[in-house]
Order: structure tokens, then C-alpha cells, then sequence
């Protein structure tokens, strides 16, 4: 969990009892609380990334409460032991922004089960329901150069890298339009510069 995170009492109840009813007797590698802002609503910077595309999956997750996801935030996240040894930690390198979901997304990619639980629930405590929008020049410059790198990683399939190509090419266009400064645009050029130096060996 982040530090402003605030889970209801039966959030890891919940997961783990999802855990039980999924994966056919082997536990899914990752399980994503439903986070949420102080009204109630999802909070924008926690969307979990839904898996669409195998429809069979996405009923069979469906009829026992849950969401097959590609990948998640760190907020309220539960990720089983097995994972970790398989699929190692986080990169280091990316630091700040984006490290969840190439986190995440790494481990789906590797095979792993991952799901959405709507019944856990956990409270995201910031200042305003927020998204990337709201992150200062220097702080969004390593979701865009984090995001770069993903797309640049060669163990990932071309519908995933053409997927981080798009968010990276989509979100700094927006976040430009938003914040209409010299230091917005500077922010995501050193980005794109860094983020064509070099990929991280698992990214």
C-alpha cells in the first residue's frame, strides 16, 4: 500500500478469500483492492488495466466475483510470495510513476493470474481525486520516460509496446495541453531523451 492508503477492515479478508475461488487451485499471482476516493467514486490514478481480449477468462473470473486484469497500481495490491521469487521486485531504476505497472504487468505477460476485487475495498486519501495531470514537471517526467522504456523493452510483445507507445504519446500531449508551459514541455523532452539512452534488463 502507499502511506496515504486506507484499507476497510475486511480488504485483505476479501482478497484472500478470492484468492480460494480463483486460479483452479493455483493461487493468482497478483489480486487489486477497488480503491477508491473519499466520495465513494474510483479513484483515476488507481484504474486497474482490464484484460478485454480472452472473453472465455473474463466470465470465468466474472462468475466468481472478480476481474482478470494486465495490470494494477500499487495501491492495495496483494502479490504472492511465488511471484516475487519467479518475477523478481520492482526496477529500481524507474524510482517514481509507472514502476506498478510494469510491475504488474510484467508478471501477467510472464503467464501469471492477475485480478480485480471489487469487494476489497481501500481508501486512496489524497488531497483531490487526481491524476496524472495534476503531477508537477519533474515528477511527470518519469512517467513519461518510465513509459518510453516500456515500450522500448524487448521481451514484450508488439501489441504491448505499440499500447506504451500510445499512453506515452496520448498522456504528454494532454498533459501539455493542460498545464501550457515551457517547463511541461522541457520535462517530457529530457524524458524522450533518457528514455532512448537505455532499457533496464527486465523492463
Amino acid at each position: 500500500m502507499d502511506d496515504d492508503t486506507i484499507p476497510e477492515p475486511d480488504a485483505l479478508a476479501e482478497l484472500l478469500e478470492a484468492s480460494t475461488r480463483l486460479g483452479d487451485g493455483v493461487p493468482p499471482a497478483l489480486l487489486a483492492s477497488r480503491v477508491i476516493w473519499r466520495d465513494g467514486s474510483m479513484h483515476p490514478m488507481n484504474y486497474p488495466v482490464f484484460e478485454r481480449r480472452r472473453m472465455g477468462r473474463v466470465i470465468a473470473a466474472a462468475q466468481h466475483g472478480a476481474m482478470p486484469i494486465r495490470a494494477a497500481t500499487f495501491v492495495s495490491l496483494l502479490v504472492h510470495r511465488g511471484a516475487v521469487d519467479r518475477f523478481g521486485l520492482p526496477l529500481e531504476h524507474f524510482f517514481l510513476w509507472t514502476d506498478d505497472i510494469e510491475y504488474t504487468s510484467r508478471i501477467v505477460l510472464g503467464g501469471a493470474g492477475a485480478y480485480f476485487v471489487p469487494t476489497s475495498v481501500a481508501l486512496h486519501d489524497t488531497q483531490a481525486p487526481e491524476d496524472f495531470r495534476s503531477a508537477a514537471p519533474d515528477r511527470f517526467y518519469f512517467h513519461a520516460r518510465n513509459t518510453l522504456l516500456m515500450a522500448r523493452g524487448h521481451g514484450r510483445p508488439a501489441r504491448d509496446r505499440l499500447l506504451r507507445l500510445w499512453i506515452l504519446v496520448s498522456t504528454s500531449a494532454a498533459y501539455v495541453l493542460e498545464r501550457r508551459s515551457a517547463a511541461s514541455v522541457r520535462a517530457i523532452l529530457r524524458a524522450v531523451r533518457d528514455g532512448l539512452r537505455r532499457v533496464p534488463p527486465s523492463a
